[in-house]
């Protein structure tokens, strides 16, 4: 498909609901970055074939209809193995509600009309002076939870993780693509957790019956969060199993018990018309917990990016410096 320039070129790659793999051929290392950012795929390759990944040297799996995030040699990939033993029981006095009606589904207001689209840094300021605003406030948990959360999204999200080295070959485990549009309800100690994640992964954000962060919400928008991003009181658990329905929804988050987990998976799976991702639930039950390593990268889609830097004998990939250092 011929086109005139990046961005459309881009435009052409995004345009399919899926997003396994990609490549790019390019003797620009400023075009290979803007590239393999751009793109929306699981695992982007530049200058070598896009097939034969090799377990923990490429960790392997897609984004959009294509996966859920966890990647087969990645880090996080046990996870999908395992179920937590310290998920909070469910209520017996709390019957869990039924999903609304139907017609309730497209009431747009509802949901955030996009993510956070700022660079990391900005967001990560954004939550560090809300923090302060809390502390000014006399909410010193909360503006601790706030300035822990910043630190772990500096560490999750704003470096690559590691995998095998391979000679001729840079290759990088990102997390610096947010998921989307996500529900979120929360009522335990770890709430402000829970909100921080996934609005520090540039995600737009409904809280259901999360009333408790109230405070913390308005804090934020204080300190500059977009108020787009955050819908802070669109419904109860039943308008949020409603709209887990949604095609626009990529994702739900809750600390509750198995009940609630069990009942949004099913409103998650069936896809809906117009649905362009995989719907991920993240709970209690699996993955990291607030506070634990990896808990903010679970809020955003693991990208591989390999360049291939081997051409003739020489490795591209080295810095000029150094590469000048070694011819003499």
């Amino acid at each position: 498909i011929p086109f005139a320039t990046e961005e459309e070129a881009y435009a052409v790659a995004n345009g399919t609901d899926y997003g396994l793999t990609a490549g790019i051929f390019s003797r620009s290392p400023a075009t290979i970055e803007r590239a393999s950012r751009a793109i929306e795929a699981g695992n982007v390759y530049a200058n070598r074939s896009i097939t034969a990944a090799r377990v923990g040297v490429e960790p392997f799996g897609g984004m959009k209809m294509s996966g859920t995030g966890p990647k087969a040699g990645g880090s996080d990939y046990l996870w999908a193995f395992v179920r937590r033993t310290d998920a909070p029981p469910d209520d017996p006095a709390a019957p869990l509600p039924t999903p609304t009606p139907s017609s309730a589904d497209a009431r747009a207001p509802d949901l955030p009309s996009g993510g956070w689209d700022a660079p990391l840094d900005a967001r990560i300021e954004v939550v560090e002076r809300a923090a302060v605003l809390l502390g000014d406030d006399g909410r010193y948990e909360d503006a601790g939870v706030l300035l822990a959360a910043a630190q772990a999204a500096r560490r999750e999200l704003g470096r690559p993780q590691p995998t095998i080295p391979v000679a001729g070959q840079r290759t990088e485990l990102r997390y610096d693509t947010p998921r989307g549009i996500g529900l979120l309800h929360v009522a335990g100690p770890d709430a402000t957790w829970w909100l921080a994640a996934p609005l520090l992964a540039g995600n737009g954000l409904a809280l259901f019956d999360s009333r408790g962060l109230y405070p913390v919400t308005a804090a934020l928008l204080r300190a500059g969060l977009p108020p787009g991003v955050v819908r802070p009181d669109p419904g109860g658990l039943g308008a949020m199993l409603a709209a887990a329905r949604r095609p626009e929804v990529a994702f739900a988050a809750t600390d509750g018990g198995p009940a609630l987990a069990r009942a949004l998976h099913r409103e998650l799976g069936p896809t809906a018309p117009g649905q362009r991702s995989l719907k991920a639930l993240l709970s209690r039950l699996d993955g990291p917990q607030a506070g634990e390593p990896g808990f903010v990268r679970r809020f955003a889609w693991p990208k591989v990016v390999a360049v291939r830097t081997l051409r003739h004998g020489a490795d591209l990939g080295l810095d000029p410096v150094e590469a000048h250092e070694r011819r003499r």
